[in-house]
């Protein structure tokens, strides 16, 4: 831990007291009796939570007691920011306790889970009502209503197009949001892929081009942090370069491209079902005819797809649109349902692609805890080349493929307190390159036809025979 704002050093940390309040009215501070502090964020989790393992020597969990039903407040800051985890202004709770046992006659030691109170507004109650109106004003009204989520917290929303009714047949609120994030089209960038999640700045419903940037007025999101892999620095003049290294990295999962036309990133077709009219429309989608994206490149004129347009035998990889096929109903005038229709043409197969690409190409890194980071934010990662290194860095120094800009998408604060130190470990995800792949035409040929064999009695012989030519061997 640092002992001043201006003098420390990458990993230190402010954990400014850390308490819990019991059932009964006691408040406890157990910041001395911390063992390990753990905070997870994640752009496929509706609210944040963590774990805290605890060495209680101070009988903390008789005075309290802990049963599960506590509240913990805490911030977690990196000395000379303002950018906090704060869970003061908005306290956690706790929802398990695990791993309970002795350690010595007057210490115990148990973890804490914890998570943010809307989990529990979400797990304690139901919606079954009909909305109409823009998708996400029907998101923030569940989100604010007293009866649903009854949430204080900041909410970011980008705003949906058309007017919907929806009915909730008995869900659960994260459900609900979940279905209408799956159906959300933006009203300003017509983007679709919309994510609902929770991080230490609030809550967010919004696409995930709107975390990269805004393709009608062609402006990105800044990189938040640059992230290295190379030697850290060893004198105190290089305190940022040391603190923004990459301690350890692994290419969680790359290019499955078999997993991924299955899943129908590449190509897909939607029919189109209007049950009054009795008829079926077609739909066909290519990854490469997607409209304007946002990409996380963009910030680079040469920057591409994570897949390469280069043909094989006159096809490429999105030229296959029958690989995966989607069956979806829509309303019509003639029905009692006011012509309103939930667009399925205009969002199901590049908001499906959208959240397979997220598999596409990930990294995991760990490095110095930063708590301004958040899941969501953009970064830049630079990895050295395998080539030879020229004595003057410039950008064919670094990897091509594995450097650029990515979303961070899953993010873990690890603080302990024994070593003094606070890691980071972020699972990033990028839908682009900073060149694009070059697109060629392949034409490899008929492979010459093998023919087809059909067995019979004859590629066969009797138990004896075999017997006999397995002793030869």
């Amino acid at each position: 831990m640092a002992s001043t704002e201006t003098n420390y050093k990458p990993g230190d940390y402010i954990l400014q007291y850390v308490g819990i309040i019991g059932t009964s009215g006691e408040k406890r501070e157990i910041t001395k009796q911390i063992v390990e502090l753990n905070i997870y964020q994640s752009i496929d989790s509706p609210n944040m939570s963590g774990d805290i393992v605890i060495a209680d020597n101070d009988a903390t969990a008789e005075v309290l007691p802990f049963i599960g039903q506590e509240r913990i407040l805490f911030t977690l800051r990196t000395p000379s920011t303002s950018d906090k985890v704060d869970f003061e202004t908005y306290h956690a709770v706790v929802s398990n306790i695990a791993n309970r046992f002795t350690s010595t006659e007057h210490t115990q030691v148990y973890k804490l889970e914890f998570v943010t109170p809307e989990a529990y507004a979400n797990t304690r109650t139901k919606v079954s009502q009909s909305f109409k109106g823009e998708l996400s004003t029907i998101v923030e009204e569940i989100f604010r209503d007293v009866n649903y989520l009854n949430s204080k917290k900041k909410l970011f929303i980008e705003k949906t197009k058309g007017i919907v009714t929806y009915v909730s047949p008995n869900l659960r609120p994260f459900q609900v949001i979940r279905h209408l994030a799956e159906q959300s089209i933006s009203d300003e960038d017509q983007h679709n892929g919309y994510v609902f999640f929770e991080n230490t700045k609030g809550y967010h419903f919004r696409s995930l081009d709107s975390l990269m940037g805004k393709s009608l007025g062609n402006t990105l999101t800044p990189t938040s942090k640059v992230y290295k892999l190379q030697p850290a620095g060893s004198t105190d003049k290089e305190v940022q370069y040391r603190k923004d290294s990459i301690l350890e990295l692994a290419i969680v999962d790359s290019f499955d491209t078999l997993g991924s036309t299955r899943s129908g990133l590449y190509g897909s077709t939607l029919l189109y079902h209007d049950v009054f009219n009795k008829n079926v429309l077609k739909k066909e989608y290519h990854y490469f005819d997607t409209g304007k994206r946002v990409g996380t490149n963009a910030n680079k004129a040469n920057f591409g797809p994570i897949a390469s347009k280069t043909s094989v035998n006159g096809k490429t990889f999105a030229d296959w649109p029958e690989s995966r096929i989607f069956l979806h109903s829509t309303s019509s005038d003639n029905l009692h349902t006011e012509g309103i229709d939930n667009n399925a043409d205009e969002w199901l197969q590049n908001s499906a692609s959208r959240y397979y690409e997220q598999d596409y190409q990930q990294l995991r890194i760990l490095t110095y805890g930063d708590a301004s980071v958040c899941a969501g934010d953009i970064v830049q990662i630079q990895i050295p080349s395998s080539k030879r290194k020229p004595k003057i860095p410039d950008p064919s120094s670094y990897d091509p493929i594995l450097s650029g800009r990515y979303l961070v998408a899953d993010l873990k604060h690890s603080v302990d307190p024994k070593v003094g130190t606070h890691g980071m470990t972020l699972k990033l995800i990028k839908d682009s390159v900073q060149n694009e792949y070059p697109a060629q035409s392949l034409d490899f040929g008929d492979p010459p036809d093998g023919g087809t064999v059909t067995l019979s009695s004859r590629d066969y012989i009797t138990a004896s025979e075999v017997n006999s030519l397995q002793a030869k061997l």
